[in-house]
């Protein structure tokens, strides 16, 4: 999983399954289950030692939304074969050992009795 912040430049970084920058790609919302590629002004990557640093930038008015997560894919041009699939997550938070996405969600119990009795 890729984080990544809501801001209008981002970039991921990834092992795609050929040694190429995937030239067509989509980005879906998975809370609307919708297509917001369209929502990316420019998009741009590099290939080296066999990861590609894929940079975007989104329009001003369409960022990323703060704790949604995105379906991020990469396709060949001319075979339509998916070259990568990934997920994104998008927080402000900096903190990454610290997040959870399920805070106050689960108590961990505290008390640690671990006397027992044999008969």
């Amino acid at each position: 999983m890729h984080i990544i912040k809501p801001q209008q430049s981002q970039q991921i970084k990834f092992i795609p399954r050929t040694a190429q920058v995937p030239p067509n790609y989509k980005i879906i919302d998975e809370s609307q289950n919708k297509d917001i590629t369209s929502d990316v002004q420019t998009a741009s990557g590099t290939y080296a030692d066999g990861i590609v640093t894929f940079n975007m930038t989104f329009k001003a008015d369409k960022l990323p939304v703060e704790g949604r997560f995105y379906i991020f894919k990469g396709y060949n041009a001319s075979t339509g074969a998916l070259l990568y699939m990934g997920r994104l997550f998008c927080t402000s938070q900096t903190e990454y050992d610290k997040y959870t996405v399920n805070q106050n969600v689960y108590t961990e119990e505290e008390s640690y009795n671990n006397e027992f009795i044999l008969l």
